[in-house]
């Protein structure tokens, strides 16, 4: 199985025990921030949300089939008081437990079904590039995504488009996106920039991003860029765990060349995983 799919298998037979990032990672055998990212980009959630939304689901099952103590419902789901557990499941459902159960509905809440393990065709992906590279210097928009709100990000190169920076005298030409400062929620900070020369002239409504130099595994993809996903999910899930080489927590990059049309999404792009030679 693949890194995500034993994440899943481990998460699915621990509902009712201890789970942490570092035991489902053990038990995928790479890394915790491997499996977050092999988790979502296999399965759009992170994997420690899935956990704690799989079980609140259970949770709200309990509540409406079962005739127990909502202590006992919320022990059962990993909360060691009544309090924690009314806090989180108001806040992933919007209602309280007490509220859900007089409804005796499963109604009402968003809830998380346990996600069918589908053998899925892979992209195939031509050896990468290891390349030691940066630092980068990028001018443009930076913006915060959940796993729910992700599909936000083709606005935002919208956005940085009609900014205009490619005029600027100083820049190179190269255009990334930045994926950096992740969260174990699958929280993550998105940034579109146009690589510079300097700082020295950045333009108003322009952000700055500094990525530091770094060893990356660079990945050329020539399809339509809506297949990023899958090739994001491909080198997660199939490259790393064969490659032999250890990726790094750190930014991760998405290259658009010369050769990319940001009207047709055709041209080819790069995704620059870093990694530990």
């Amino acid at each position: 199985m693949k890194p995500a799919e034993k994440a899943l298998w481990f998460i699915e037979s621990n509902l009712t025990g201890p789970i942490s990032i570092g035991a489902i990672a053990n038990a995928s055998g790479v890394s915790p921030f491997h499996l977050a990212r092999a988790f979502s980009t296999g399965f759009g959630i992170s994997p420690m949300r899935y956990a704690r939304r799989r079980r609140l689901t259970e949770a709200a099952k309990a509540l409406v089939s079962r005739d127990v103590r909502i202590i006992e419902v919320a022990l059962d789901a990993g909360y060691g008081s009544h309090e924690a557990f009314s806090r989180a499941f108001a806040t992933e459902f919007n209602l309280t437990p007490e509220n859900y159960r007089k409804q005796a509905s499963l109604s009402g809440a968003d809830l998380q079904e346990a996600i069918a393990m589908k053998s899925n065709a892979s992209i195939q992906l031509n050896p990468p590039q290891v390349v030691d590279y940066g630092p980068i210097r990028l001018i443009g928009l930076n913006k915060r995504y959940s796993d729910e709100t992700s599909a936000g990000i083709p606005n935002q190169w919208e956005v940085f488009s009609k900014l205009g920076l490619e005029h600027d005298a100083d820049v190179s030409g190269d255009t990334f996106g930045v994926l950096h400062n992740a969260d174990e929620d699958g929280n993550v900070d998105y940034f579109c920039g146009l690589e510079v020369l300097s700082y020295s002239d950045t333009p108003d409504g322009a952000g700055r991003l500094t990525v530091p130099a770094q060893t990356y595994a660079v990945f050329s993809y020539s399809g339509h860029v809506s297949e990023i996903r899958k090739v994001w999910r491909a080198i997660w899930n199939d490259w790393v765990p064969q490659s032999g080489l250890k990726p790094m927590q750190g930014p991760e990059l998405e290259r658009y060349g010369k050769a990319f049309n940001p009207a047709t999404g055709h041209g080819g792009f790069e995704i620059w995983v870093p990694v530990d030679r």
